[in-house]
């Protein structure tokens, strides 16, 4: 639990609950609420919902439907794993990605079980100082080459999630170089970080997911300056359903 979050009223037994009504689930998800504008973190969950394809867990994961917190979960203690201490901010992506796919089946329950505080001075929002800064680039390059050394095995995902995958890293390479932006990084760091980028467009053009590696060079200075202006933000993440949407109807031609 993070320092200024709290589990609310009841929310113990409302897992607990659960598990009695759905045994064999290997992790439970309860809601959130969210402390900065008292809005509920999943609103279109009404009734529980019992997720038994692992395929269906890692897309949602992927598309952040089933959120990375390592917290608010009642989880199998087989399933428990250690962060890797290489990480120190956004730990929770590389430890989902890593427990879900050892995962059968996740049940999410519409009570809420935790209170969420959103922090303006955490690790996450605060990227000051050249240390920190450069401690948190550190941290996503650490995280995405894990991603990009251990793509999702071919079995049970096959081509099926190659795209989602992709995109999923690159999304995370965008969040540092967004980082890049708000603190002073060393050459060494950057040219670290550069490599990661370039890493990342060869495995597109090794996997030939061609429109996916243009897509990528919005990580790329001068592109890089677009992501100052906010109405280029949210064109971003327009472009990114249509890249992958368009990716995903030449699946036929990986199979």
């Amino acid at each position: 639990i993070d320092s200024d979050d709290y589990l609310l009223p009841h929310a113990i037994r409302y897992m607990l609950d659960a598990l009695h009504a759905y045994p064999k689930a290997d992790i439970i998800v309860g809601n959130v609420r969210m402390g900065n504008d008292n809005t509920s973190l999943m609103p279109w969950l009404q009734t529980a919902t019992y997720i038994t394809d692992n395929v269906t867990i890692m897309f949602d994961m992927m598309h952040y439907r089933l959120n990375k917190y390592a917290w608010n979960k009642l989880i199998r203690r087989r399933l428990a794993l250690q962060f890797d201490v290489n990480i120190r901010i956004n730990e929770d992506v590389l430890w989902s990605y890593q427990v879900l796919q050892q995962t059968s089946s996740v049940l999410l329950i519409p009570q809420e079980t935790y209170y969420y505080t959103e922090n303006p001075t955490s690790i996450v929002n605060t990227m000051i100082s050249t240390d920190l800064a450069e401690k948190n680039i550190r941290s996503y390059i650490a995280l995405c080459r894990y991603l990009l050394c251990h793509p999702l095995p071919m079995q049970p995902y096959g081509r099926r999630l190659e795209v989602d995958y992709l995109l999923f890293v690159c999304n995370n390479i965008m969040q540092g170089v967004d980082l890049c932006k708000k603190g002073n990084v060393s050459r060494n760091v950057l040219a670290d970080f550069h490599s990661l980028k370039n890493k990342f467009v060869n495995t597109c053009i090794s996997r030939k997911r061609l429109l996916i590696a243009v897509f990528s060079l919005n990580m790329y200075w001068p592109l890089t300056t677009l992501l100052n202006f906010s109405a280029f933000r949210r064109l971003y993440f327009y472009m990114e359903k249509v890249v992958g949407k368009m990716s995903h109807m030449t699946d036929f031609v990986h199979g």
